[in-house]
């Protein structure tokens, strides 16, 4: 997460309301549907989803200090979760990957050493001839 992120997030009324609106009617909604196990709970969501409601209709700018605080906690929970879920895929796909093909005596790289080898350059086919329309539509 950078500094430059957050001062570059958009603070005009019409996105705090948003934000205000958005934020504070999914608290409303999760409020209520907790209200019924959690009184106490229900009732703080509902309180804060309504007031949130409530600032985001009338008074939007009173919002920026807390939409600016959501969103850089927003901004850290995403760089805390896509550095785990990166960790857990490359250990649980690339690193068994690897060591089958260390097993199986694979080696994608071509990395092996061989002192009788004249040289360790790969000959390739020659490309076609390139027409001005290949460069134009590559993919």
């Amino acid at each position: 997460m950078s500094l430059e992120t957050l001062r570059k997030l958009p603070t005009a009324p019409a996105d705090l309301r948003r934000f205000g609106w958005a934020v504070g009617g999914v608290l409303t909604v999760v409020g209520l549907v907790v209200w019924r196990r959690h009184p106490g709970v229900g009732l703080a969501l509902v309180a804060i989803g309504s007031l949130l409601l409530a600032l985001g209709t009338a008074w939007p700018r009173a919002l920026k200090c807390v939409y600016v605080a959501w969103m850089a906690l927003g901004l850290v929970l995403g760089h805390i979760v896509s550095t785990v879920l990166l960790v857990l895929i490359f250990y649980a796909v690339v690193t068994p990957l690897g060591l089958l093909a260390r097993i199986w005596g694979k080696d994608f790289l071509d990395r092996k050493w061989d002192p009788q080898a004249p040289s360790y350059w790969i000959p390739r086919k020659p490309a076609q001839a390139q027409t001005r329309a290949d460069y134009e539509r590559q993919f």
